[in-house]
């Protein structure tokens, strides 16, 4: 599982209660709330990431300061998706959940439309497909362009 959090989500984290002072985590990144064999991060990603024009690349969640990742019991998964709402994006190299609606999420606006373009043209047979495959597109007018010689 895995999400981005922006500015106005750090407050809440903030509020979250430290660990007592004579009791240590028994997994590295684990809370009390996630439970003995679990795993949470929060990763900062501002700064250069937040330079780059979201059309530029793939990655297109460039306004986000944090990602948030945990893994562990169906407890964690509970919690998770509490916290969901409070986040916005997704980074698919740590995402768990397959579903295909996730690609949307990783991939917003024209970013998944130009990928499936691409993928028409240059995987139009699906072969790369495996962690998230994203299907390419199926009509003409969705298939990239030629790239000219001069590319």
């Amino acid at each position: 599982m895995s999400r981005l959090a922006g500015e106005d989500d750090v407050a809440d984290l903030e509020e979250a209660r430290p660990w007592p002072p004579r009791r240590r985590p028994p997994c590295p990144g684990a809370g009390p709330a996630l439970g003995r064999h679990a795993d949470g991060r929060a990763r900062s990603v501002g700064g250069a990431v937040n330079d780059i024009d979201p059309q530029a690349t793939p990655y297109a969640h460039r306004t986000q300061n944090f990602a948030l990742s945990a893994a562990g019991t169906s407890r964690v998964d509970r919690l998770w998706e509490d916290l969901a709402p409070l986040l916005h994006g997704l980074y698919l190299s740590l995402e768990t959940d397959q579903r295909p609606e996730r690609l949307a999420e990783a991939f917003p606006g024209e970013t998944l439309p130009r990928l499936r373009r691409l993928k028409a043209r240059y995987d139009p047979d699906n072969g790369f497909n495996q962690n998230f495959p994203i299907p390419p597109a199926e009509h003409d007018h969705d298939r990239a362009p030629a790239l000219s010689a001069s590319a």
